[in-house]
């Protein structure tokens, strides 16, 4: 790992390598979703509670359940994050220009039950923790051909680009893991 950064030479070090020209570090460890700009007068019904890590109601983990032309890219964590977001990204365009090949969203009813499903559950992990409602790990690769099936761009090129993703990150994780 980095052993320490140094202003005066504008890099890191680590014992095997120097990175110099650095112009930002950003160190993130976790998070809490925020959007401040749905509050009490957006007449929406919606619920972010500070460090629960859970947005409710979201069909899919990408969709307001009763607003799905509100979309929440990104949500999912534990996940390969760009790849993951363009395929959502497509998914969105492809609810609100009707894509040909495209699987529309169900019924109202049906979203709202699925989203309040989703939210309990805890995630995918048995017994789920509220705090994992949309924590995907190892099953992001299901959710993404899920997600891409219902853009309409589900294929052999899809499949490719999803286990190419899941190449690189069973790899990154076992070098993590010094496996």
């Amino acid at each position: 790992g980095i052993h320490f950064f140094s202003s005066e030479s504008n890099g890191s070090h680590n014992e095997e390598w120097t990175l110099n020209d650095v112009d930002v570090i950003i160190f993130c460890s976790g998070y809490d979703y925020a959007f401040p700009f749905i509050d009490g007068e957006s007449n929406l019904e919606f619920e972010n509670v500070a460090g629960e890590r859970r947005v409710r109601p979201v069909y899919e983990q990408l969709w307001h359940a009763q607003y799905p032309s509100l979309s929440f890219v990104g949500l999912p964590h534990s996940v390969v994050p760009f790849p993951l977001f363009e395929i959502q990204s497509t998914a969105v365009v492809s609810q609100l220009i009707s894509r040909v090949g495209s699987v529309g969203l169900p019924s109202l009813s049906e979203r709202l039950v699925a989203a309040e499903n989703d939210a309990n559950s805890g995630g995918p992990v048995t017994p789920g923790r509220v705090q994992d409602t949309h924590f995907l790990g190892s099953y992001q690769w299901d959710y993404c051909r899920n997600v891409a099936k219902r853009a309409g761009m589900y294929n052999d090129d899809m499949e490719n680009y999803i286990a190419t993703n899941k190449a690189l990150y069973d790899r990154s994780g076992k070098e993590r893991k010094g496996v």
